[in-house]
């Protein structure tokens, strides 16, 4: 399955659906539309203009899950329409034909999501992968420990950015109850220096229950303290991060690190379900036993979830108010 079938399938239907694609060019506007139109549930509205757009827009960014904006639009021949998007809330990708370090540069002062070189018609591929991104990310938690509360925010500005819901901890003990009561968090962003429980402590304490392909960990500590990269990972992180880092490479890494971390997730999900049902099999029913047989009253509360999962399951493949449950 392509990346992109992946993300489409693990959609919030109440995520904001709508994309706002701003371009003088007709025909990039209907390429645009048609790549765009391949992700389920998605709508796509169109300007050509500067003022088209603001008319769009009159009644806020609310409904819209992102923007696809052309920087030089006739009545815009200065990235006014990027300010302007931006300011009513919505994440911005932008599409130029330049690629040099002074438009990289303008693109991260703006805080666009990403941006797209307009190559070849293979580039909007990489478009309606970065609005299904965009959407699934809602579903994608994220904590963030860090004991200086600048460093702390501005993480957590760049996540919610990408709309990532994210948790913020000063120190290792609050993180550590964050994911206690976030079990589903998908990736932790420690600082090497916390207070209370060091960045390695934190790690060493999150890796008794989640191992590496459950729950991705990035390191981050200063570029001056040489060996600290090598050390973080050994212990248990899965990547790592100098300070300060590139808002680009931040964004790289986080992405690539939650995608493995949903990969991983949907090929054990697709391993204990029954295709055609949608039911529990019995790998999932090994699971519960393998994990949880030690003691007695370990296993009576396994096969109780277990039990109570599957009555769930069925009633809801079912259709119906009644539970249909199968002993086996």
């Amino acid at each position: 399955m392509s990346k992109l079938a992946r993300l489409v399938r693990n959609v919030n239907p109440d995520t904001p659906s709508t994309v706002l694609v701003v371009d003088d060019s007709s025909s990039l506007r209907q390429l645009l539309v048609a790549s765009l139109s391949r992700l389920e549930g998605i709508r796509v509205e169109t300007a050509g203009t500067f003022a088209e757009a603001q008319e769009l827009l009159a009644f806020g960014g609310d409904r819209f899950a992102c923007a696809v904006l052309e920087l030089n639009l006739p009545d815009a021949a200065d990235a006014e329409i990027v300010d302007f998007v931006h300011g009513q809330g919505v994440p911005v990708i932008v599409l130029t034909s330049i690629e040099d370090e002074q438009m990289r540069g303008r693109m991260h002062t703006a805080r666009v999501i990403d941006y797209v070189v307009k190559r070849n018609t293979t580039e909007l591929e990489h478009v309606a992968y970065l609005v299904a991104r965009l959407r699934e990310n809602h579903e994608v938690k994220v904590i963030v420990a860090a004991s200086d509360s600048a460093s702390r925010s501005h993480v957590k500005e760049l996540l919610m950015s990408y709309r990532f819901p994210t948790f913020t901890a000063a120190n290792g003990s609050e993180a550590l109850a964050l994911l206690k009561r976030h079990p589903d968090v998908s990736l932790v962003i420690t600082d090497f220096n916390l207070p209370i429980m060091t960045g390695l402590e934190l790690i060493k304490a999150i890796r008794i229950d989640h191992r590496r392909e459950d729950l991705a960990i990035i390191g981050l500590s200063d570029a001056s303290q040489t060996g600290r990269s090598a050390l973080m990972i050994k212990t248990g992180a899965n990547d790592f991060l100098t300070k300060p880092f590139h808002i680009e490479e931040f964004y790289c890494r986080v992405t690539q690190n939650t995608n493995m971390i949903g990969y991983v997730r949907q090929i054990q999900e697709a391993a204990t379900r029954d295709f055609l049902t949608g039911l529990y099999n019995r790998r999932h029913t090994s699971k519960w036993a393998t994990l949880s047989m030690l003691t007695p009253a370990g296993a009576t509360s396994a096969w109780r979830q277990l039990w109570s999962t599957r009555i769930t399951s069925s009633a809801s493949t079912t259709g119906t108010g009644i539970r249909s449950v199968t002993r086996r």
